[in-house]
């Protein structure tokens, strides 16, 4: 793995513990969600999708509060919000979606707990986004 992956993957892990310090209703999604339950990661990934019904802001007020730059980018669907999240040198784009996910499972990465889609959900949203 590269120096500059594991930069990236390691902030993008930090966001989420931070994130989820916030509100640990939050789900987490997308390719880094799938990447992190592999064993070995091997996609450069520095965007992290995650699913939350709460009040965005109070996410954004919480990565404030933990020492980020967070700006919000515009979005045209009030399913989705769109932010980039900085600390120092590194920049993480944090998409929020609004949908509800109905079943979710809460497994172990690095030293936290998080919740994830079951596997069934992951393998649906991936097949449609091909379609």
């Amino acid at each position: 793995m590269n120096r500059d992956f594991e930069k990236r993957s390691r902030e993008v892990f930090e966001v989420l513990s931070a994130l989820i310090k916030v509100d640990e209703g939050i789900i987490f999604l997308g390719g880094s969600a799938i990447q992190a339950t592999l064993p070995e990661q091997k996609r450069l990934s520095i965007d992290l999708d995650i699913s939350y019904s709460g009040e965005t802001g109070r996410i954004a007020h919480g990565l404030e509060n933990a020492g980020y730059t967070v700006v919000k980018r515009k979005s045209r669907n009030p399913a989705f919000a769109f932010y980039t999240v900085a600390k120092k040198d590194v920049m993480v784009k944090l998409d929020i979606t609004r949908l509800t996910i109905p079943e979710t499972e809460r497994i172990r990465i690095r030293d936290f707990e998080i919740l994830l889609p079951a596997q069934h959900y992951f393998l649906a949203s991936k097949l449609s986004s091909l379609a």
